[in-house]
């Protein structure tokens, strides 16, 4: 069979951020974010090469869908503080995307188990098993890569993963690479509209399986995002005896999280903070008070939170919402800021970091698997259902479009380039 011919050169959506740039974009920002999408900003639309593979156990991916993830947004309009650790394990220029559904180009002849032409999910972090570290580090050897103590060494550029680096291509660009090690090929069954939402959902599910919830457990989940509804819906799948409350700032979210298995969803407008707070105070039997302007807290309170939104001023208002001994759970991408974190000293909270996806066991299972199966799994079942979440499709060109879409009722938004 003829191999197909590749062009030399690609358009890619390219991020490039000076510390200088980044306190430009991020004041002007405030005003107007848009202008992070002009000059003033890092992102450009620029033709690049083709990535070349960096070992014969790579493969060259086109891509098919490319998603649009709240970590990405916090990038392009600088909301990531150019100080924070992150920025010692990314490579600049970066070729933006990381979630996506993707079609094997070409192979290296050390990738003797993918063949051109498979449809599949490239899972990001390029972690221990592509940089031929050996022995691996003791995350890799425990089956969470994302969290792995080498992205800074061995022969490849210091990167987190694919949509972080300026070598592999990313998800946001028609081409990309991948090790052999990242990549689940997709069964047949499972769209292209709802495979690119199996990455940000196993990221939820990892968030529960970190440390599975007591049965009658009362949960808070602050944000009705992806990663917020993805963790009401892996609750839900893995039928585990808790009583959900999704909060979040707009209606339409709110509804969502209701359909998605929330037994209560609450709105948080600022017109009304007071009669939700005593909502919620009522739905955990706890005593509500407020000692200061806008310094509200609960005698009492849930029994764990899941903070989906990452953003400073939801860590300090909803530590107040929780019992002593509490679990917060942090599943979105963190901001700097100003914290107050009383809470977690006064009332001796345990607080637990939840990032990526990685190698584990459902309850009830006997083997862990990468949680890409588990939800691919999940969805044939029938335990899954991603067919009522829309995802807003966008050409590459229309990029603008893309990063600043009001989304519902579509709750993500993807490159096509099919």
């Amino acid at each position: 069979m003829q191999e197909n011919v590749l062009p030399d050169k690609m358009d890619s959506l390219i991020l490039e951020v000076t510390p200088t740039r980044w306190l430009a974009g991020k004041a002007l920002g405030r005003l107007r974010p848009k202008l992070c999408l002009s000059k003033l900003g890092g992102l450009r639309l620029r033709s690049a090469p083709v990535p070349s593979l960096p070992a014969d156990d790579w493969v060259l991916c086109r891509t098919l869908l490319g998603g649009v993830c709240g970590t990405d947004l916090g990038m392009v309009f600088m909301r990531q503080h150019p100080g924070t650790l992150l920025r010692k394990f990314i490579s600049q220029p970066i070729f933006m995307g990381h979630e996506n559904v993707a079609r094997i180009e070409r192979t290296g002849p050390a990738a003797t188990d993918f063949r051109p032409g498979q449809r599949v999910l490239v899972d990001p972090p390029i972690a221990c098993a592509a940089r031929k570290i050996t022995p691996p580090c003791p995350s890799c050897r425990e089956g969470h890569p994302s969290v792995c103590w080498n992205t800074d060494r061995g022969d490849l550029p210091p990167a987190i993963g694919l949509g972080y680096n300026k070598f592999t291509g990313g998800s946001w660009s028609p081409y990309f690479s991948a090790h052999v090690s990242q990549i689940h090929v997709l069964p047949d069954d499972i769209p292209d509209e709802q495979a690119i939402l199996i990455d940000p959902i196993a990221c939820s599910l990892h968030a529960v399986l970190r440390d599975l919830p007591a049965p009658d457990e009362k949960i808070l989940v602050v944000g009705a995002g992806i990663i917020g509804l993805g963790a009401i819906l892996a609750l839900r799948a893995l039928n585990l005896p808790v009583h959900i409350t999704a909060a979040d700032r707009a209606h339409a979210p709110a509804n969502m999280a209701a359909q998605c298995g929330a037994d209560h969803a609450v709105v948080l407008s600022p017109k009304q903070t007071d009669a939700t707070l005593l909502e919620l105070a009522e739905l955990t039997g706890a005593r509500y008070h407020q000692i200061f302007y806008k310094m509200r807290f609960f005698q009492g309170g849930f029994d764990r939170v899941y903070d989906c939104t990452g953003k400073p001023a939801t860590l300090v208002e909803f530590q107040r919402l929780v019992r002593p001994g509490a679990k917060y759970v942090i599943a979105g991408t963190p901001q700097l800021g100003l914290m107050d974190l009383t809470c977690f000293w006064f009332r001796e909270l345990n607080v637990l970091g939840a990032t990526g996806r990685a190698v584990e066991t459902l309850p009830g299972q006997p083997a862990p698997q990468h949680n890409y199966r588990h939800i691919i799994d999940l969805i044939q079942q029938k335990r899954l259902d991603l067919s009522t979440l829309k995802v807003q499709l966008h050409r590459q060109n229309d990029y603008h479009a893309a990063l600043t879409a009001r989304r519902p009722p579509a709750i993500k938004s993807a490159f096509d380039f099919r």
